[in-house]
């Protein structure tokens, strides 16, 4: 009995060493080569991409117009909608598209700020679409309101 179970587990031993089964087919593993393009899903649908979601501006004049554009980019292959913008305040007005945006194409959020006071200020937009990827996106803009001088003209909108 002793020397059954004996050969009984060096033959389980060898197999598991040579990698066969009982029935002599080569088990399954998990270490088995596959390539991760097939183990990644690809989804279909609008993906969007900001080329940044921070902006700073500095030194701004008092009362002068200021503005700015967040630029983003569908990058996915369905078309992407913006459904809303919000800000976080009634000092910045945004605007944006608000026909479809195809893959491939780019476009912006319009921001309008406020310089009537003076300081520091930072404001978030969040930006809502049919996006995969990040149904909502949050911006940050921030600007420092200095005062005015005289001879100073305007900043223009696309700073």
């Amino acid at each position: 009995m002793k020397k059954s179970l004996l050969f009984l587990l060096m033959l389980i031993s060898v197999t598991l060493l040579t990698g066969q089964s009982i029935d002599g087919s080569k088990p399954s593993s998990t270490n088995d080569s596959i390539p991760i393009d097939t183990l990644q899903v690809k989804k279909d649908g609008a993906i969007i991409t900001f080329f940044q979601s921070k902006h700073e501006i500095k030194g701004v004049p008092q009362d002068s117009k200021l503005g700015y554009d967040f630029r983003f980019s569908n990058t996915g292959n369905e078309p992407l909608l913006i459904s809303n913008v919000r800000t976080s305040c009634h000092c910045t007005i945004a605007s944006y598209p608000k026909k479809p945006i195809f893959p491939g194409d780019s476009n912006q959020i319009a921001l309008e700020l406020d310089t009537q006071m003076l300081g520091h200020f930072t404001k978030v937009v969040a930006v809502y679409s049919n996006a995969i990827d990040q149904a909502r996106v949050i911006l940050q803009i921030k600007w420092r309101v200095v005062e005015k001088k005289a001879n100073e003209t305007e900043i223009p909108l696309d700073n």
